[in-house]
């Protein structure tokens, strides 16, 4: 059995796919890691809780879930986010793939541009065509609430971390979306795969 994680990290509701897949056969399970709204002023303790207990609850459902994975397939960082605190998503971010690799998972980052062009054909960022969260949610309800996976979701953390999940599985050869469009697939070329794998 081959196992891929998808990540969407956030420190409101992070997005987590497990893709298993055996054979010709594949499951995928999503959920969100969310955390209640901190007040006006956190302090640091604050803070701190929140981003350890989105850690712990990411790592109980990596390492409970199943088979060790033989990929986790983060989203990279969004720089130009206007939402949260810049300084504590960066955090949430590094303890939680920090957290994994010291755990000796292989863990490979794609940019929310890839995401978006894998899910959709298209990775516009901005302007006129941009490619927005709901198109991301619909294009994954379109594709994988169908056959055996039966998958819908309704909002873009799962989203997300879906698309993540799905392009690790392609790039280990076990794609649980084997009839993709060409455009989609570019957005595979430039992912960098830890050392010692093979896309």
């Amino acid at each position: 059995m081959t196992r891929v994680i998808g990540l969407d990290v956030s420190l409101t509701s992070t997005g987590f796919a497990d893709v298993q897949v055996l054979g010709k056969f594949s499951q995928v399970l999503s959920r969100a890691v969310t955390t209640s709204p901190v007040n006006a002023n956190p302090t640091l303790r604050d803070r701190q809780e929140r981003s350890r207990a989105v850690e712990l609850r990411i790592a109980e459902m990596v390492f409970d879930g199943g088979p060790v994975p033989a990929l986790v397939v983060v989203e990279a960082p969004a720089y130009g986010a206007k939402f949260g605190d810049p300084h504590d998503r960066s955090g949430l971010w590094w303890g939680i793939v920090d957290r994994l690799m010291r755990d000796g998972l292989p863990v490979v980052e794609v940019s929310p541009g890839q995401v978006k062009l894998y899910a959709t054909g298209s990775g516009s960022l901005r302007g006129a065509t941009k490619v927005t969260k709901s198109m991301v949610v619909r294009a994954v309800n379109d594709r994988y609430d169908v056959g055996p996976i039966r998958l819908r979701v309704k909002d873009d953390d799962r989203a997300d971390a879906i698309v993540l999940a799905a392009m690790g599985a392609r790039l280990l050869g076990c794609p649980i979306d084997p009839h993709m469009p060409a455009p989609n697939l570019r957005a595979l070329t430039k992912i960098r795969l830890p050392e010692g794998l093979t896309a």
